[in-house]
């Protein structure tokens, strides 16, 4: 690009293109110096670059997540040789057809044919393992009394009827492309793939002793039928199992997320999940963790500890509560000790996987989060709520499948950081690379490369003002 200026344009002017420039040149550009080989060749800029800040990176345990609020929910298991086994289970309750105050059958004259789940993947790429393997779901009728009103979070265990009665298990494989054709009296209606799922017989009595006890009102039905546990109880065998994605939220575009009951040879009504009137939210659960999936920091070398041997290698992420990592920058503040008047033009986390970790039937995240950390680790948002948030359009972290690493800008938060440390206020507390708990859900999980050289690393691009 080349600009031409007359002669009378101003000084104001000039320094506004010249900023314009910069801006749009640097958004097209690599940034592994951030914008360096530009602004750099002001030599009355004094701007510099470094990445040789210390990096430490280590695993812990996932916070524990809010899943009540889920753009989608999951449901099924996988044995990730590296991760061990993820379940994911859902509670959920149900409303009346349609939303109404009240329905029938026909009372004591209706005949209840069946009584069907039915579980509609969100696409036909939601999920995340192998989906050719056989998955085993039970489903139980709950004796909990859920509250839409309530927080739920993935750790809560639900109180359940576990007897045969109201015990309906279904094995099968997920298939998330084949939509099911069926014949109703003289029509046909065609469903969405889905998981479907003949409920055990009682249910038959239940709904029809409901209708005649006149239950199915918008008052009775929910404290006659709280709802169902949806659980997962394949054993993958190492590297088998996958987790589906499912919209739940029944509406004009999604008529059959909830309980088909068929009724009178004919008919057919759904009792739907209906978004914004129904309480539902996952469980989580991880058994068979390998040992070194947790990480000890010791303060002294900066060396991570794995049943009793150093760990200098990687980190590891995992979806649907598993690990997230710590990231700490202890020496964050030496350049500001160094230069007090310092300005902060770049600054980008570049975070690698390991070579091959991506392989099979594993994919890395599409997105990471980076978030700021509290004075006990756990994920807080406190002081990038005050720069208005980072936004994911701003901060980065999509996955770059050509480069096989994750990119985060972050120069307004290392500059806040600083600006705070100048007024006495050290809130250098570290940060959290996490999988994404909504939006995009996400199972998935990474091994990121922490290598000294080649791993996660700081750049970052400053000017020196006098």
């Amino acid at each position: 690009m080349i600009l031409y200026f007359k002669d009378k344009i101003n000084k104001l002017s000039f320094l506004g293109l010249l900023l314009l420039f910069i801006t749009q040149t640097s958004c097209k550009k690599d940034i592994d110096t951030a914008g360096y080989d530009i602004i750099g060749q002001g030599k009355d800029l004094n701007v510099k670059y470094t990445d040789t800040f210390l990096v430490e990176a280590y695993t812990v345990q996932m916070d524990t997540l809010a899943t009540h609020r889920q753009s989608y929910y999951m449901l099924g298991a996988m044995n990730d040789l590296d991760f061990g086994t993820t379940k994911a289970h859902v509670i959920t309750e149900f409303n009346l057809p349609g939303g109404a105050s009240s329905f029938t059958f026909g009372g004591v004259n209706a005949k209840i044919d069946s009584v069907v789940l039915q579980l509609p993947f969100a696409t036909s790429k939601s999920y995340y393992g192998n989906t050719g393997t056989t998955q085993e779901i039970q489903v139980f009728r709950l004796t909990d009394t859920l509250s839409f009103d309530s927080v739920y979070y993935c750790t809560r265990v639900p109180k359940f009827i576990d007897d045969l009665n109201f015990t309906t298990v279904w094995s099968n494989k997920f298939n998330f492309t084949d939509s099911l054709t069926f014949k109703l009296g003289s029509k046909s209606e065609t469903i969405v793939p889905h998981v479907r799922i003949k409920m055990n017989d009682n249910y038959k009595d239940l709904f029809k002793t409901l209708d005649v006890n006149n239950k199915l009102n918008s008052i009775d039905f929910k404290k006659q039928f709280n709802g169902i546990y949806i659980k997962s109880a394949a054993e993958p065998l190492s590297n088998e199992g996958a987790i589906g994605y499912f919209n739940l939220y029944a509406n004009s575009t999604n008529t059959q997320a909830g309980i088909a009951v068929y009724y009178n040879d004919s008919l057919k009504v759904v009792f739907p999940i209906n978004y914004g009137a129904e309480s539902r939210y996952n469980q989580f659960e991880h058994t068979n963790i390998p040992a070194n999936r947790i990480q000890v920091l010791l303060p002294k070398d900066s060396t991570k500890i794995v049943n009793g041997i150093p760990d200098t290698v990687s980190a590891y992420l995992q979806g649907a509560f598993g690990t997230k990592i710590r990231l700490n920058l202890p020496t964050i503040f030496e350049l500001l000790k160094k230069h007090p008047n310092v300005l902060i033009n770049g600054a980008e986390l570049v975070v690698p996987i390991a070579s091959g970790s991506d392989a099979g039937n594993y994919n890395a995240p599409s997105q990471l989060f980076l978030t700021s950390s509290d004075s006990l680790g756990r994920n807080s948002y406190l002081y990038q709520k005050d720069l208005l948030l980072e936004a994911v359009n701003y901060s980065g972290g999509g996955f770059l499948g050509g480069r096989k690493e994750y990119r985060f800008n972050f120069a307004r938060t290392i500059a806040y950081l600083y600006d705070q440390y100048k007024q006495g206020r050290n809130i250098n507390y570290g940060f959290n690379i996490v999988v994404p708990a909504d939006n995009p859900v996400s199972a998935a999980r990474a091994i990121i490369n922490t290598k000294k050289g080649s791993g996660i690393k700081l750049n970052l691009t400053y000017t020196v003002t006098k």
